[in-house]
């Protein structure tokens, strides 16, 4: 049970803060919202990606595990159609210009800022988990 709460509460902070990174995330809503999603992401991992993973296994081994990227993918589009305040919409990285190097500004569409949010969700799941574990 405490597990189950400590990733809920680490969803619901991964999925504030790469929409806070992230403006292509949009959730539309308050905490209850942010909490709602964390929820609902936290039951698919222990619900629906085990079964998702057992299922895509050769293809994940054929692949050399890079196919449970396009698991955690489905897992956050899954949660836009479950999660209907919680949107992903096409992302413009501005740009930066330090130190004398430049990065020019990146339109992302929709599938692609799907990937971003979805690989920024992972690391910042796992990078807290890695934190706090006892």
């Amino acid at each position: 049970m405490k597990s189950v709460l400590r990733s809920i509460i680490l969803n619901s902070f991964g999925l504030w803060v790469t929409s806070q990174v992230i403006t292509g995330l949009r959730i539309n809503g308050g905490i209850d919202i942010v909490i709602f999603g964390g929820i609902a992401f936290t039951l698919m991992n222990m619900l629906v990606k085990p079964i998702i993973s057992i299922l895509t296994l050769p293809l994940t081994l054929l692949t050399m595990g890079l196919f449970s990227w396009v698991l955690n993918v489905a897992l956050v589009y899954l949660l836009t159609v479950l999660v209907q305040q919680i949107e992903i919409t096409a992302y413009t990285f501005p740009g930066i210009n330090a130190a004398g190097i430049t990065i020019p500004s990146i339109a992302f569409s929709t599938l692609t800022t799907t990937i971003l949010i979805a690989f920024m969700l992972s690391f910042i799941a796992n990078f807290f988990t890695w934190l706090f574990r006892k």
